[in-house]
């Protein structure tokens, strides 16, 4: 999506093309199909990965209140050596819930990036329509660059 933007910029400074203000909305166009398709993929998988955690903590909830009311006997085990101890203090391990929230934190920071681009996109496109004469495509371009700058000023 950075590649397509940077050509499109460079399209625009290429003076031996008489057609390359047309050429560089063209390829903006392009990264912009390309940024939507990637931000529904982002969403759609952060979409999934939220219903996972919903799912986790719901089976957590569940073990804890069937857990409580039995009344269960202690178990006694046998006693740790001190090297089995530190063995399991230093191993990481992290439960799927932990996992799936770290996703879901990495997916969230993917999705915004994704939006950012796409915002520079629009941006570009309202200059570029500018450039070319084209009002409502102008004004299009730049009412959705706003808007997408709202969404990610929302956080």
């Amino acid at each position: 999506m950075d590649s397509l933007i940077k050509i499109s910029q460079l399209q625009q400074h290429e003076e031996a093309d008489p057609d390359r203000f047309q050429h560089a909305l063209k390829t903006l166009s392009d990264a912009e199909n390309y940024a939507i398709a990637m931000i529904e993929d982002v969403a759609a998988a952060l979409n999934n990965c939220q219903t996972s955690i919903k799912i986790l903590i719901e089976e957590d909830t569940e073990e804890e209140s069937s857990d409580k009311g039995k009344g269960k006997e202690r178990d006694v085990a046998e006693p740790i050596s001190e090297a089995e101890g530190l063995e399991d203090e230093t191993s990481f391990r992290s439960s799927p819930l932990d996992e799936h929230r770290r996703n879901s934190a990495s997916l969230q920071i993917r999705l915004r990036e994704c939006t950012a681009r796409l915002h520079r996109v629009k941006f570009f496109q309202g200059n570029l329509c500018h450039r070319l004469g084209y009002p409502g495509a102008e004004n299009a371009a730049y009412h959705a660059a706003e808007m997408i700058r709202r969404e990610l000023l929302r956080g």
